[in-house]
């Protein structure tokens, strides 16, 4: 067994707790890589949080750290912000796709009908909803960027 430091948050950055525990080699390497990963996370969503505010035409760093400490990625108020801003952009990029692009990509993520019923049901080849579903995705990806 391993001995592993871990920090315990409490949604608070400032209240944490660090705890040693005892963990197998496995386990600490996995444990390590979610900490890189989070670590990463947190990283881009600084970066994206600065782009964000100096587009906007905010460029005083002292404002960028407030904004960025307020919106900090524990908080689970700012992740779920995050999150609907996310699903309002990806809604307001799928309704300016055409009809046909849209009620595909709508049918097989959010009502998960699989490809081989769709093709069935319009009397279609599977590769041919496969081709359409891929160039509906590669548009999306284009209006949501």
């Amino acid at each position: 067994m391993i001995t592993y430091k871990y920090r315990f948050l409490s949604g608070n950055e400032d209240i944490a707790e660090t705890t040693e525990v005892e963990v197998t080699q496995e386990l600490k390497e996995v444990l390590e890589s979610l900490d890189r990963e989070e670590h990463n996370n947190y990283r881009r969503y600084q970066y994206r949080i600065t782009k964000t505010l100096e587009k906007e035409g905010c460029s005083n760093p002292n404002y960028i750290k407030i904004a960025s400490a307020r919106l900090n990625h524990s908080n689970p108020v700012a992740r779920e912000l995050e999150r609907k801003e996310q699903m309002e952009k990806l809604h307001s990029a799928l309704d300016r796709l055409p009809h046909t692009q849209k009620s595909l990509l709508i049918e097989v993520y959010f009502m998960e009908v699989k490809a081989v019923d769709i093709a069935a049901r319009e009397g279609l080849d599977k590769s041919t909803i496969s081709r359409r579903l891929k160039r509906a995705k590669e548009s999306l990806k284009k209006l949501y960027a």
